[in-house]
């Protein structure tokens, strides 16, 4: 009897370190997923501000990189453009976003053009330093 009774408490004890250890997982998952908030306040080439609240309701498809990027940046952007065509009159829901991690040059040498040679619909934002590197970092890039 007494031997019963210690079995049944370490089986108790076992099921409550697994239940705890699943609340915590949880906890963990869940604090993970609310921290992670991108967001941006970035201008385009004519000096517009965009930011993520202007989107609210689209799809917003974000990539960072830069102009003189000699082969994942345009293949990328072929890519997102190939997207855009496929989608047809779904697209409207969709705006792709190419921000620049160089922003300095990308404006200098024209990001709006480079960007228009691969799909009109892709918004092109450079920011200053600060900036960037603040939708860098909300992005957890």
């Amino acid at each position: 009897m007494l031997k019963t009774i210690r079995i049944a408490l370490w089986i108790a004890v076992a099921v409550s370190l697994v239940v705890v250890g699943v609340l915590l997982w949880r906890a963990d998952r869940q604090e993970q997923a609310a921290a992670f908030r991108p967001a941006f306040s970035l201008p385009d080439e004519t000096g517009a501000i965009h930011t993520t609240e202007e989107f609210k309701g689209k799809y917003v498809l974000v990539f960072f990189g830069f102009t003189n990027c000699p082969d994942i940046c345009p293949t990328t952007m072929s890519e997102v453009a190939q997207v855009m065509d496929d989608l047809g009159p779904q697209a409207e829901k969709v705006q792709p976003v190419f921000i620049s991690v160089d922003p300095a040059r990308d404006r200098a040498s024209g990001l709006d053009e480079y960007l228009a040679a691969f799909h009109p619909a892709i918004l092109g934002l450079a920011g200053d330093e600060a900036s960037t590197r603040a939708a860098v970092e909300s992005f957890k890039v």
